[in-house]
């Protein structure tokens, strides 16, 4: 029952972003006014493989492509990704806000962050995310800790 909720929240939230796409020369935009529970917006490749997808408990619209996110959950992949595995995340990162804009794969927040990866795990009082290039700027009392064999990331 939970996921066909999930589904027509995310139908919903779709059929409305559509329907101000195909509107684009009107000024006024459709706004939901009511957040959508167990929300996530998933970015594929052209060959369909994910490459990174962010989840809240609650989304809310906040303008065109822009919403609101609570309790933040940003997951990264590296390589082929097929089924969720997690054995392809590059990192998992934690934030109890943040504000994503869809159209330029952006998210941000200031409430702090955790990122969680392979070989590592930082901290950050402010961070924004840039999606085209799978990374975190973390900002303000940036605290990293590295494990045995980082890899690639000493690089």
């Amino acid at each position: 029952m939970v996921g066909r909720l999930k589904l027509a929240c995310v139908l919903f939230f779709f059929s409305l972003y559509l329907a101000n796409s195909a509107l684009g020369k009107v000024d006024r935009l459709i706004l939901l006014n009511t957040p959508i529970s167990e929300f996530t917006l998933p970015v594929f490749e052209g060959n369909g493989n994910k490459v990174w997808e962010i989840c809240g408990t609650s989304a809310t619209m906040v303008g065109r492509d822009l919403f609101s996110l609570l309790d933040a959950k940003l997951h990264c992949f590296a390589g082929d990704f097929a089924g969720g595995n997690a054995s392809s995340e590059f990192f998992c990162a934690t934030s109890e806000a943040a504000t994503v804009d869809s159209s330029t794969h952006r998210a941000s927040g200031e409430c702090g962050i955790r990122i969680v990866g392979r070989n590592f795990d930082a901290t950050a009082d402010s961070w924004e995310f840039l999606g085209d290039s799978k990374k975190i700027i973390a900002k303000n009392n940036v605290v990293v800790f590295l494990y045995e064999n980082v890899g690639e990331l000493a690089r």
